[in-house]
């Protein structure tokens, strides 16, 4: 006589921040147990993925639920192990109605159910399941939307009032409290003066590539490094640029100014997306209702010094000619014994 099976079930649990005591991971786990306890499944494992947008991230693409389900393509991670998905609720897995298809079309694949231990309509493990998790799916990203274009709305007020919004600082700024609690930018004593040494190597005659070398070796962090540092991060070993000195120095956040960049929208209106990502215009300063420069913090260099240095950049790139195209006796002889780079002046 055969023995009744028990289906082995894998639990899901997400969280976008560990911070909401409503959805907290314990609680979803203790749902997802009692609901397989109910139904005499055994739990083989719990995927549980803390601090993970299902916005931006697919469930193949979580670091945990991936380690199961594998990658919906050619790995197929340990799904032989699984008879049923158990979350608490939809949303903790998917946000996406693509994302919902390509999850339900992997399950099919190897026979694994789905059902919430809170939504008694999504229950896979039942004939005629899969309509109502896309019906749900579709509500839940229209509900992501929302909150993108809330998030959105309150960070351009933030910038419009002057505040910090969080997002990476540009060089010779760092990020401190205010006395409301808000976020706002000082100048960075180290940064600053970093910025000033290269201002002046660029009067006395140096190439944004010159002082690109100089930077490194000397050892100077580049600006990514910096910020990190500030942040006690540890450093990436990044290089400095001569497009990166042309970069810093052309930026009108050096007068405390507000640069930003809007997305990419298609025809719909909706953000172009290139491998997942938003795509962005370009960068433009931010004005208020008058037109004047939204000022959110202290200039590092005065409006003077800032213009005799776009003067000095704008004339150098008027007189140098691209190097490739450039015909001189010397092209294709002469090489530079530093870099070994031919040279073309």
């Amino acid at each position: 006589m055969y023995g009744i099976y028990t289906m082995r079930a894998l639990i899901i649990t997400r969280l976008s921040r560990q911070v909401e005591e409503s959805t907290s991971a314990e609680r979803q786990r203790k749902d997802c147990q009692e609901l397989c306890q109910r139904e005499g499944w055994e739990v083989i494992g719990v995927a549980e993925d803390l601090n993970v947008s299902a916005g931006k991230t697919s469930p193949f693409e979580r670091p945990e639920l991936r380690k199961w389900i594998g990658d919906g393509k050619d790995n197929e991670g340990r799904m032989h192990e699984i008879d049923v998905i158990v979350f608490w609720r939809l949303d903790r897995v998917v946000r996406s109605i693509i994302q919902m298809a390509d999850l339900l079309r992997w399950l099919e694949q190897y026979g694994v159910a789905m059902k919430s231990a809170t939504e008694p309509h999504i229950d896979l493990t039942k004939p005629m399941g899969k309509l109502i998790p896309m019906l749900v799916t579709s509500f839940a990203e229209m509900e992501l939307e929302a909150i993108r274009e809330r998030i959105t709305a309150d960070q351009q007020h933030r910038l419009k009032s002057g505040k910090y919004r969080g997002a990476r600082t540009p060089l010779g700024y760092k990020a401190v409290k205010a006395e409301d609690g808000t976020k706002v930018l000082v100048p960075e004593p180290e940064q600053v003066k970093l910025i000033h040494e290269i201002i002046a190597d660029l009067f006395d005659g140096k190439t944004a590539n010159a002082i690109a070398r100089d930077l490194n070796a000397r050892g100077v962090p580049s600006a990514l490094d910096l910020h990190r540092k500030v942040l006690g991060k540890k450093p990436l070993g990044g290089r400095w640029h001569g497009g990166h000195i042309y970069r810093a120095l052309q930026s009108p956040t050096l007068l405390g100014q507000i640069e930003v960049s809007d997305p990419i929208l298609d025809k719909r209106g909706r953000p172009v997306l290139k491998n997942g990502k938003k795509q962005y215009g370009e960068r433009y300063v931010l004005r208020d209702e008058s037109g004047n420069p939204i000022v959110r913090a202290e200039p590092i260099v005065s409006a003077e010094t800032f213009s005799k240095v776009q003067k000095l950049i704008e004339d150098r790139s008027l007189t140098v000619t691209n190097p490739r195209e450039s015909i001189a006796l010397l092209t294709g002889v002469l090489y530079c014994g530093y870099c070994g780079q031919p040279a073309y002046k």
